[in-house]
């Protein structure tokens, strides 16, 4: 036997108060010798046992009134057993229907989910509902949902065989914190819980999930004398590999040129290694495939090579063959190709001849060998058109002593929005001028400009240039006349230094601001403040420096399931309405915003997420189905204006072994060791850490009516004794 209301027990000590009555008030006699006392006592004799009998009983029963009363608060449950069995208890039951990525896992010809579901099918009908009882439905998985309140049985069985699968891993916390939520609002005193699951480790033990939190609303729930637990496990054990990445090994893809690509595999399984064939495709056409090996708990990579032959988007996936979990058996990349680098020169001071900037640029970038790679468009800073920024890879603001304001707000927007900009200063840089009207898009504070007369070298270089670190290559022999004063912001990165007077002096500062990255040279570009660009290196420093520029990460066309996608569209795309594609499937967006420059359109798919304040962790504000999504206008709804693709989350092998343990046992002590003080019965097995069994009955109901009873009984006999007393 338990109590519900454990807590109220010490209110049977309200039984010790009829006692107390009774003492205080026990009839108190005065001695009077008189001479008819020995008459009395023969009397009083043959009477006293029956009083003190008649009293005892009167007290019994009011002890006996307080005592059940009291238990009856305590609400005990007598378990297993048919006394009181007409007095059934209102229960709320809960099956909660593990959705999550891990269930898709196919076992011969059904899936773990399809599994559950039979499963959950054989539960309901032991499950013998009243017409008080209610049901309740929980998905599992990152972002549980509740269908409550079914009075009928076959309404929640038709619910949960239309559960769909979801590609999102499990999330025991937000589940159970969703389940709590449930209980709060139920008001019966009974709540049976049921929990079909394959016990991904992931679902319970992840760098997402809080396991103190976990551990603490765990024992909360399971230690109320309301609740019970079930797991029932459907788990199996067998091997599974997954294409954890796919990444071009380019910065920038070009039409024409040979392209790399890498994919990894990981295998899950602790057992052994896996023989796998990954295929490569391009635009659905599959290009050609190879087999690799991957040891367990290991990852192994694939290279493929593409020649690209049309600019334009295109779309990439790997995929796995012959595995047990298909959802993760396929990586998709959106890469758009280049027809060439398409570079926009902001001349601050055009001259004939090599006295412009300009000039010793083109001249590196346009060699005989590079011809086809770049194509530069030179302009100053007054006549550029800001509307235009949106068709160059890159722009070089080149000695420019002033650019108006507008010009620098839709540059700054452009550089937030993926693109890259490449500054360089010399005579006509003014550091308060910098400052005041290019603050926005510098990576640091200038200050006046250093004399150095050829004394100054070059001292270290950042390995993310790759000048000294991939080749043999000696540049402390350079010599620059001048260098601009900067103090770099928190975040930018000195990729070259010079030294001087024996200090440290930037000469190549790097800053990410948003999707895109600023790049200051702290000298000229020619000859006026330096002698590098006479260097035979010099070309090798600014095609590195390209690669810098260039080299972002592809998040504007690659996302991850969850994301919110933010579309940027230039003015001249607008529409009033945009259609984004995903397989048979068409959703209407409408643009949210101008840009502050009201150069750009933004679009939110699939719909623009809350303030950080409001977000509710348990929805999903963003994408739920990986694979390839285009954009089109609505008025011409054929042409692709965008493509991006979506993939699953990264994965982590310390908690993601697909298959956990060797056995279902291990998979309970798992969970023990884990979550110690979680109790739970495990279904079908004879022994778990705190057997909860299904039926049980709670005595309150009968105990008020014995209360109610004696309560009757104790008022008759006391009326008979009063009447007794004074006849």
């Amino acid at each position: 036997m338990s109590f519900l209301n454990g807590g109220l027990l010490w209110l049977t000590a309200a039984a010790t108060i009829p006692i107390i009555i009774h003492l205080l008030h026990r009839s108190r006699f005065i001695k009077i010798r008189w001479a008819a006392t020995n008459f009395l006592k023969k009397a009083i004799k043959k009477t006293r046992k029956k009083i003190r009998l008649e009293n005892l009983i009167l007290l019994l029963l009011r002890i006996l009134i307080v005592t059940l009363l009291a238990l009856a608060v305590a609400k005990p449950v007598l378990q297993h057993s048919l006394i009181g069995a007409a007095f059934s208890v209102p229960t709320s039951y809960y099956v909660i229907v593990d959705n999550s990525l891990s269930m898709n896992y196919k076992y011969g010809t059904q899936t773990l989910l399809e599994k559950a579901k039979t499963i959950s099918s054989e539960l309901l009908a032991k499950i013998n509902m009243k017409s008080e009882d209610r049901l309740t439905v929980i998905t599992f998985n990152k972002y549980p949902k509740t269908y409550p309140d079914f009075i009928r049985k076959e309404g929640a069985k038709e619910l949960i065989q239309n559960i769909q699968p979801t590609e999102f891993e499990g999330d025991a916390l937000a589940t159970f914190t969703e389940l709590s939520q449930s209980l709060k609002k139920s008001t019966h005193t009974m709540r049976k819980i049921y929990l079909i699951t394959d016990l991904q480790v992931s679902n319970w033990k992840s760098a997402d999930i809080d396991s103190k939190a976990l551990g603490g609303l765990l024992k909360d729930l399971s230690h109320d004398q309301k609740n019970s637990f079930s797991i029932l496990d459907v788990g199996e054990n067998r091997e599974n590999c997954s294409i954890t990445s796919l990444t071009p090994l380019d910065n920038y893809i070009l039409k024409g040129s040979r392209s790399l690509f890498t994919a990894t595999v990981f295998n899950f399984s602790k057992n052994r290694p896996a023989s796998k064939e990954i295929s490569f495709y391009v635009n659905s056409s599959k290009v050609t495939s190879q087999n690799i090996v991957i040891e367990p708990l290991k990852a192994n990579t694939a290279t493929f090579d593409y020649t690209f032959t049309q600019s334009g988007y295109a779309s990439m996936h790997c995929s796995l063959d012959n595995d047990f979990l298909s959802l993760d058996d396929n990586r998709y990349l959106s890469v758009k190709i280049h027809e060439n680098i398409k570079m926009l020169v902001i001349n601050g001071e055009p001259a004939p001849g090599w006295n412009d900037e300009a000039s010793f640029l083109k001249e590196v970038l346009t060699s005989e060998d590079e011809i086809s790679i770049f194509s530069l468009s030179v302009s100053t800073p007054i006549e550029f058109n800001e509307s235009d920024l949106h068709k160059y890879d890159m722009v070089f603001i080149l000695n420019t002593n002033h650019i108006p304001t507008k010009k620098v707000l839709a540059i700054s927007e452009y550089i937030e929005n993926g693109g890259s900009v490449f500054i360089s200063v010399g005579s006509n840089c003014n550091a308060d001028t910098y400052n005041k009207f290019f603050g926005q898009i510098l990576p640091g504070e200038m200050s006046e400009n250093i004399d150095c007369k050829d004394d100054c070298f070059i001292s270290t270089v950042s390995d993310q240039m790759g000048l000294l670190s991939d080749r043999k290559i000696d540049l402390t022999n350079i010599s620059f006349k001048k260098i601009q004063g900067i103090k770099p912001q928190k975040g930018a990165k000195n990729l070259l230094e010079v030294v001087y007077n024996g200090n440290k002096l930037p000469l190549l500062v790097l800053q990410e601001k948003g999707l895109g990255k600023i790049v200051l040279y702290t000298t000229t570009i020619d000859d006026e403040w330096s002698r590098f660009c006479f260097n035979p290196l010099y070309a090798l420093f600014i095609y590195n420096t390209i690669e810098v520029l260039m080299s972002k990460p592809f998040t504007t066309l690659t996302h991850q399931l969850g994301d919110t996608v933010k579309i940027v569209l230039p003015r001249e795309l607008f529409d009033q309405e945009y259609i984004v594609n995903f397989k048979n499937t068409k959703y209407h967006v409408s643009p949210i915003s101008n840009s502050p420059s009201n150069q750009y359109i933004y679009l939110f798919f699939p719909e623009e997420p809350p303030d950080s304040k409001e977000k509710d962790r348990s929805i999903n504000y963003g994408l739920s189905n990986s694979g390839f999504y285009s954009v089109a206008k609505k008025s011409s709804p054929v042409q692709n204006i965008l493509q991006f693709s979506v993939n699953l989350p990264p994965r982590i092998p310390e908690f993601d072994l697909m298959l956990y343990s060797e056995s279902n046992l291990e998979k309970i002590e798992d969970m023990k060791q884990l979550f110690p003080e979680f109790r739970f019965h495990q279904e079908g097995k004879e022994e778990g850490t705190h057997a909860q069994p299904i039926q049980a009955t709670i005595l309150w109901k009968p105990l008020l009516y014995a209360v109610f009873v004696l309560m009757v009984l104790e008022f008759l006999f006391a009326s008979y004794l009063d009447k007794k007393k004074s006849l």
